[in-house]
């Protein structure tokens, strides 16, 4: 554990000046199903506080899939699980590898995102064997398939537009 714990501060140290705070969720994240999809949508934004000065907020209206558990191991690790919400950041981290930094976008590595991941679910109270293979997981993700770009795709962007159209826009 304290090896993560220790890797997951030095990335953080690396993006910028950083005053110690604990990070935390300022706000529970809130999610329903999201209409012709499999996706969820977040429907309240919600800021996790990295330090003092720095922060990632999770709009309204972004779709997620929770935690991208495959199949087999669903019982094991369910996509709702304690550790959902670290989830959900951590797939608007890799959509946008930005966080903002005194109120301006900044932008940070896969890598980050990652580690930015594994501290949301120990502040979440996920175990520490949990949060290993989830985080882990998504390393060997990362490496094995040379993910170092935002990721997302045009159907999930038409549903997300789509969403705010019905929802926000025409309200």
């Amino acid at each position: 554990m304290e090896r993560y714990q220790l890797q997951s501060q030095a990335s953080l140290s690396a993006m910028s000046e950083v005053i110690m705070m604990i990070p935390r969720f300022c706000s529970t994240m809130k999610w329903e199903d999201a209409p012709d999809s499999d996706y969820k949508v977040v429907t309240e934004n919600c800021t996790y506080q990295l330090t003092e000065i720095a922060h990632v907020t999770v709009p309204r209206g972004f779709f997620t899939d929770l935690a991208s558990v495959p199949p087999p191991f669903n019982n094991l690790y369910p996509a709702n699980g304690k550790y959902a919400a670290a989830a959900v950041l951590h797939d608007f981290l890799c959509e946008y590898l930005s966080i903002t930094i005194k109120g301006k976008p900044t932008s940070i590595t896969r890598r980050m995102a990652d580690d930015i991941f594994m501290d949301a679910m120990f502040q979440l109270g996920v175990n520490t064997s949990e949060v290993r293979v989830l985080y882990e997981s998504v390393v060997t993700y990362r490496i094995l398939c040379g993910k170092d770009k935002p990721s997302t795709t045009r159907a999930k962007r038409d549903l997300e537009a789509k969403w705010w159209k019905n929802n926000v826009l025409c309200t």
